[in-house]
């Protein structure tokens, strides 16, 4: 029997939305309400920190739900029902190619930038994003070399009936451990990304490249919040409880 919808309040939690309200991260994503790296505060709390009005958001998510529930073919899959190689499968499919692709794409986008238009914030987000790079990329490294391969060969394991032998990495809690702080890390220099750039906002005298910059570091955002969210609070309770 399906659980009866989450009943949407100011003391809900970031986390309860993320996982069980339709359509509840493209709200929280279009305002930079960071569901993942603050899973565990309420949406009053979320709200109040960033300066919103909790009855509007909360207003917004009804009519999200409602409208997703409408447009059956646009209802987004709820991960926590499927078994982890299939959350692994998407994530690969889906979330790693776009965040590879964005990563390399936006680091040439600076570099057009910078020789155009130069100043104190651009130079700023420009280190910034160097150190989001150099923390995200061997960090997908070790999931698709490590992490995931031994997720993905649970399936032949679950399929057989067989007892899976025991991963080079000991229990999955110590790289779910890992891989969380490292998560933390990304997630703080993102904070730093939004508060510089007042959530993406290009200043009067920005150039039309600096515009498509910000759209796409504001696209990449929204994206690492929910592959971080969709890691931290579904994949990695199902495999390290």
């Amino acid at each position: 029997m399906p659980a009866a919808p989450l009943v949407i309040g100011p003391e809900t939690s970031l986390r309860e939305l993320a996982l069980r309200v339709e359509g509840a991260w493209r709200v929280l994503g279009e305002r930079h309400i960071d569901y993942a790296a603050a899973s565990a505060k309420s949406l009053r709390d979320a709200c109040a920190s960033e300066g919103f009005d909790v009855a509007r958001v909360i207003a917004e998510l009804e009519s999200e739900r409602a409208r997703t529930r409408v447009h059956g073919a646009t209802r987004e899959t709820c991960w926590s029902d499927h078994a982890p190689w299939e959350l692994v499968e998407h994530l690969l499919d889906a979330h790693h190619p776009f965040t590879w692709r964005e990563l390399e794409r936006i680091g040439a986008a600076f570099d057009d930038v910078l020789r155009e238009a130069r100043s104190r914030e651009l130079v700023e987000l420009a280190d910034l994003f160097a150190s989001l790079r150099t923390d995200l990329e061997p960090h997908m490294r070790k999931e698709e070399r490590v992490l995931f391969p031994w997720i993905l060969s649970l399936r032949v394991h679950d399929a057989e009936g067989t007892t899976p032998p025991t991963p080079p990495f000991g229990h999955p809690r110590h790289p779910v451990r890992v891989m969380r702080g490292e998560h933390d890390a990304a997630s703080e220099i993102m904070a730093r990304m939004r508060h510089l750039t007042r959530r993406y906002t290009p200043p009067d005298t920005a150039t039309p490249r600096w515009r498509a910059l910000y759209e796409a570091l504001d696209a990449l955002d929204r994206d690492l919040v929910r592959h971080v969210s969709l890691e931290n609070d579904v994949l990695f309770p199902m495999i390290a409880g």
